[in-house]
């Protein structure tokens, strides 16, 4: 039932707006049609005769008669009297003198009046001096109107542009140097962040620094090292229209950039430096603001059809219209062309693979973790925090992950999440409802305290890797002002992400817990949940022995913990 309502609840908001427009538009006709009682009055009357006709042909209001009287009931005789009287209305007073143009506002009969004047259509009747006219002017604005969109860029008016801005000036700062350019002090500041210099124009091509060490081979230079991480930056490819993306019902399609490529597999691959000539806004803050456009008309696997054209009419637009990489370098041209009419593209879902722009919105559309494309890869060890909002606890985005890694790339995933959630669960359980919590106080502190799971990869054959899940979650044990606010806040850690106004301590606490799930990880103070997810078992991180423990920290370059030693009578003992 529930459901119902739900969705019924969610057509009334989408139609809201459309029927907004159709009642602005039933309006704007009414007031363009002469209301003309002057028909029944037409030349060769003269100006006394005509006024008289229309005197003749006012409407006035029919008005309903009052009865007054008295019944009178004799109980005695057994007879019941009435005596009424017809009382006469009072004449109501008739419609005033109407003109043809009486129902119309003042600024659009004068803007009409105008126009009408232009062409000397005044003394023509009223459907020459008033509906030819406003006919005349809604056509020059709709034409004004439709020009300056035409010559706006498809994201000139959206609200990219503003979220990209906070973002890079929140997150893309050089903190070794401060504004002017000279070394930071390393000193506490209250202006930490503006102080330091900005990387607001950074390329990601800039991305590839490459270790010059000059070192050289008989004929040519020795290949280039990469001096820092390879970044990915995951966003979705929004192609409702395409066949390619619906044969799974999915919408969209994993679309990367990086600093050599930019790309999908629907609309192939283009050399990163070759998009940012042709794209000249392209770079780092944009790419990092399209993979957090979670707000938007159409939202790929996530996009909701009765909203979608309210949302796109409503300007809540966090996407971006991007050149199609498929003919960057290409000398083919588009088969299709979305840009020129690119609102009306997103109202109706016409988006394409082929088409000359694509739109690009956040990667959590179609993949949360952004996990797949380093599935692809066949990444050997991979980190993924898992952070979103999921209050129930049902790991939505690792389930998802799981079930494209399988029919995409033939990959498995197996992974002991489950210990994560009991404990948790018992927590926010505990903290939405304080009397049971005083029941059952102590069945928590049973539970490991467990923040992280080690799963493994088949990628098939002899390939194997490993997964290192980070999960937002509680174990009782952080600090004080954390277990203060998860006290007041029976969500958190899983508030929703729709309430965008966060205060200071909101802030902290999260950047505090995931602190303490990390540091607690690595410093081996918390259990590692590894084994399969079937028959999970405990670990720490810093003990060997546990093979795909052991597999990760040897790919992070850490030093394998030694191993406890055991005396041989020792040994004898435990055995029994």
């Amino acid at each position: 039932m529930l459901a119902i309502i739900a969705k019924v609840a969610l057509w009334i908001a989408g139609l809201a707006l459309p029927l907004i427009i159709w009642v602005a538009y039933l309006y704007l006709s009414y007031w363009g049609i002469a209301n003309d009682p002057i028909e029944k009055c037409q030349a060769p009357l003269t100006v006394i005769a005509q006024k008289g006709c229309l005197a003749a042909n006012k409407s006035t209001v029919p008005a309903s008669a009052n009865l007054s009287g008295k019944i009178e009931f004799d109980a005695a005789a057994g007879t019941l009297s009435a005596e009424i009287t017809p009382k006469a209305a009072a004449a109501t007073a008739t419609t005033d003198w109407l003109t043809p143009v009486s129902h119309v506002p003042a600024w659009l009969a004068f803007a009409a009046g105008n126009v009408a004047r232009q062409f000397d259509w005044t003394d023509r009747g009223s459907g020459y001096a008033h509906s030819l006219p406003v006919v005349i002017l809604y056509a020059l604005v709709g034409m004004l109107l439709f020009a300056i969109s035409w010559s706006l860029t498809p994201n000139a008016n959206s609200l990219h542009r503003l979220y990209r801005d906070r973002l890079s000036k929140a997150f893309l700062f050089d903190p070794g140097r401060s504004a002017d350019g000279n070394i930071a002090r390393a000193e506490a500041s209250l202006d930490q962040g503006r102080d330091f210099k900005p990387l607001d124009r950074m390329k990601l091509s800039e991305l590839f620094v490459v270790a010059d060490d000059g070192a050289t081979t008989t004929d040519r230079p020795a290949a280039p090292k990469l001096r820092a991480p390879y970044h990915l930056i995951n966003t979705a490819l929004n192609i409702q229209g395409s066949d390619f993306a619906n044969r799974r019902g999915r919408n969209a399609d994993f679309f990367v950039f990086s600093p050599l490529y930019v790309g999908s597999e629907a609309t192939r691959y283009a050399r990163t430096p070759a998009v940012e000539r042709l794209e000249q806004s392209l770079d780092l803050a944009t790419a990092m603001a399209i993979s957090g456009a979670a707000a938007s008309s159409n939202m790929g696997s996530n996009s909701i059809k009765a909203l979608t054209p309210t949302l796109a009419l409503l300007n809540v637009r966090l996407g971006y219209w991007l050149n199609n990489p498929r003919y960057v370098e290409a000398t083919a041209r588009p088969q299709r062309r979305s840009t020129p009419l690119f609102l009306w593209s997103e109202i109706s879902g016409r988006l394409y693979e082929n088409s000359d722009g694509v739109y690009l919105t956040d990667g959590g559309h179609i993949e949360n973790l952004g996990v797949y494309e380093l599935l692809r890869r066949r990444c050997k060890v991979i980190v993924a925090v898992d952070a979103e909002a999921d209050a129930p606890m049902n790991f939505a985005s690792l389930m998802k992950l799981q079930r494209y890694a399988r029919i995409d790339l033939g990959v498995r995933i197996d992974l002991p999440w489950t210990p994560i959630r009991d404990r948790t669960r018992a927590i926010m359980a505990e903290n939405a409802d304080r009397k049971s919590a005083q029941a059952s106080s102590g069945a928590t502190d049973e539970a490991p305290h467990v923040h992280v799971a080690i799963g493994s990869i088949d990628y098939g054959g002899d390939d194997k890797g490993y997964l290192v899940y980070i999960k937002s979650s509680l174990s009782s044990d952080e600090n004080d002002y954390i277990r203060d606010y998860a006290r007041r806040n029976d969500t958190f850690p899983h508030e929703t992400t729709g309430d965008q106004f966060f205060s200071e301590e909101q802030f902290e606490v999260y950047r505090a817990l995931g602190f303490h799930m990390t540091h607690g990880f690595l410093a081996g103070d918390h259990s590692v949940a590894v084994g399969p997810g079937t028959d999970p078992r405990m670990a720490r991180f810093t003990e060997a022995g546990e093979k795909a423990i052991d597999a990760v920290r040897a790919a992070l370059g850490l030093p394998e913990p030694r191993r406890p030693t055991v005396s041989v009578t020792a040994t004898m003992i435990d055995q029994g």
